[in-house]
């Protein structure tokens, strides 16, 4: 698969301007959009999102956590917890299983890069290693018509 794209490339994202990147830091979805479908699957003790405990939010992008760094301080949220990572090369928590995961554009990202399809099949393994089971998978992806 040819990629036609950089989405699967950090520099893509550390290239961008910041004020552009705080405009696409809730890809695809906000949390108003997507607050139903949560709220039906995952519980308050689960470790995932807002008014939930134990949130870990990873990306690739060093640029990218900064930028949530400073909106998540800048709205009070000091509990959350950041990891620079490829999801494809595994994360520091190997094995350190998770209630839920949430994909809101992963896989598209690592679609797109010149070994997208291994690359995908990596990086599920590396998700279904940190999810309990049962554990519950949400991936919130784009749709182009």
């Amino acid at each position: 698969m040819v990629p036609s794209c950089s989405y699967g490339d950090p520099q893509h994202y550390e290239a961008q301007q910041e004020k552009d990147l705080e405009t696409t830091l809730d890809w695809y979805a906000e949390y108003d959009v997507l607050r139903p479908l949560l709220h039906k699957h995952l519980q308050y003790s689960d470790s995932i999102l807002v008014g939930y405990r134990g949130i870990t939010c990873v990306d690739f992008c060093s640029k990218v956590l900064q930028a949530w760094r400073k909106r998540s301080a800048d709205a009070g949220h000091t509990s959350l917890r950041y990891q620079h990572a490829d999801i494809v090369t595994g994360l520091a928590f190997e094995h350190c299983p998770y209630n839920v995961i949430i994909d809101k554009g992963t896989l598209d990202c690592v679609l797109c890069r010149q070994t997208g399809e291994e690359d995908a099949q990596q990086a599920l393994t590396v998700i279904d290693n940190n999810l309990k089971n049962p554990g519950t998978f949400v991936m919130v992806v784009s749709l182009s018509a």
